[in-house]
């Protein structure tokens, strides 16, 4: 299904539609689903929140929604963080910043190399996290945004 990207509350993205032939497509309730793992979150459940990252990127992973999926990727990153379970993270982030890439999206390539900054910085690699963040600032001045 198409999404709408002109109206401002982007209401087709509240769910996901994934029509694979069957007599009824399957539907996922990203944006609420997204809603509810930040509300788990914020009160301490943080293993339900990283389940519910963890399947809405999965969701998203195995039925093509590319740009959701690197959205619903960095959030389960910045949970795990916070819950102090960096590592692993790398190839999440790096998974996140090559589908922006392909989809031309700036905010998203500016996200993703601010987040592999953190997760470098993170892990000790200050020189590689210095790189990230001096290439999100670029393309942050570049754009405008």
């Amino acid at each position: 299904m198409a999404e709408d990207r002109t109206h401002p509350f982007r209401p087709l993205r509240l769910w996901l539609t994934a029509d694979d032939g069957r007599a009824v497509p399957r539907h996922w309730p990203y944006a609420i689903q997204l809603q509810r793992a930040d509300l788990l979150d914020k009160v301490g459940e943080w293993g339900a929140a990283e389940a519910i990252y963890g399947a809405a990127a999965d969701w998203c992973r195995s039925n093509g929604f590319r740009a959701e999926l690197a959205e619903a990727v960095i959030w389960l990153c910045r949970l795990r963080r916070n819950m102090g379970k960096g590592e692993g993270q790398l190839p999440l982030v790096g998974e996140s910043l090559a589908i922006c890439e392909a989809l031309g999206d700036q905010r998203g390539m500016i996200r993703g190399h601010v987040n592999l900054g953190l997760v470098h910085a993170l892990e000790g690699r200050l020189a590689a996290a210095a790189a990230e963040y001096r290439t999100a600032i670029a393309l942050a001045e570049r754009t405008g945004l």
